[in-house]
């Protein structure tokens, strides 16, 4: 049994919008004026067509700081620095065992004198729960 389309449905038409519209939804976009939602109601277009237009837009040389902007989305900018943090607490890791076996051998306690307080009470409080 073949479904008959209903004679109530409407049917799509596609509305050829001028390039200068084009690049004025583009560019409020990119301003931040308005999102991509907000302008498919605006314009009545749909959101599909809008990044359509944003990725031919972004090609254009007049856009690149625009792409520059782009390119640094801020799920990249956690990953980077979430990376960086890991980096940094395991080398503040090593450095706080160099100065550990250091004090053991030389029997001196440099770690309260020449490291930060903060650091200091860490570095004491990792000593005690390795005890």
């Amino acid at each position: 049994m073949k479904h008959k389309k209903s004679d109530t449905a409407e049917k799509r038409t596609t509305i050829k919008t001028s390039f200068s519209v084009r690049k004025k939804v583009v560019d409020e976009i990119l301003n931040g004026q308005i999102n991509k939602r907000q302008a498919s109601i605006k314009y009545g277009m749909g959101r599909s067509t809008i990044d359509y237009w944003m990725v031919k837009f972004l090609k254009l040389p007049e856009y690149s700081r625009y792409r520059n902007h782009m390119e640094k989305t801020p799920k990249k900018e956690i990953k980077k620095l979430t990376d960086k943090v890991e980096e940094l607490e395991l080398t503040q890791d090593f450095l706080m065992y160099v100065i550990n076996e250091l004090e053991k051998e030389t029997g001196v306690e440099v770690s309260k004198k020449y490291l930060p307080e903060q650091l200091y009470r860490t570095m004491q409080a990792k000593k005690r729960n390795r005890k």
